[in-house]
This record gives structure tokens, sequence and C-alpha cells, in this order.
């Protein structure tokens, strides 16, 4: 699965905003209420992946499965 239809599964009407830079794919997570959730961070090399949770105080999360990141959300 990809990362925008895990967020729609744990998200009821969230919306999505991709942004492709040459080194990172950035999803941006926006609530139903259009509060920003977060962002998932996608490095085109490593395909290291990478939550940072905006929601309360910021906080930054390593992913390393599909799971994780429902983990964390």
């Amino acid at each position: 699965k990809n990362v925008m239809s895990i967020a729609s599964e744990l998200f009821h009407n969230c919306r999505c905003q991709a942004e492709d830079t040459p080194d990172v794919l950035k999803i941006h997570i926006y609530l139903e209420s259009g509060q920003k959730f977060g962002i998932v961070k996608i490095e085109k090399q490593s395909l290291s992946l990478q939550l940072r949770k905006l929601i309360g105080s910021p906080q930054n999360y390593t992913l390393s499965s599909e799971q994780d990141l429902k983990n964390y959300v």
C-alpha cells in the first residue's frame, strides 16, 4: 500500500498532498478539519521513511514498515 491509502484508512476524509523534490518525496497529511497532521518523507536513494507528526509538540519517527506508520498515527 502507499502512504496516501494508509492515511485514508486511518483518518476519515483526510487529504494528502504530494511534494516531489529531487531527493525526497513528501506526503503532507491534512485532517478533515483542515489541520495539518504531519509529513511522511520518503528518501528516493535509500527509500527510508520518516514521519514528522505536527499535532501537539512536533515529533519525528523513523519508519521501517507500513505497520510502523499505523502505530505512530
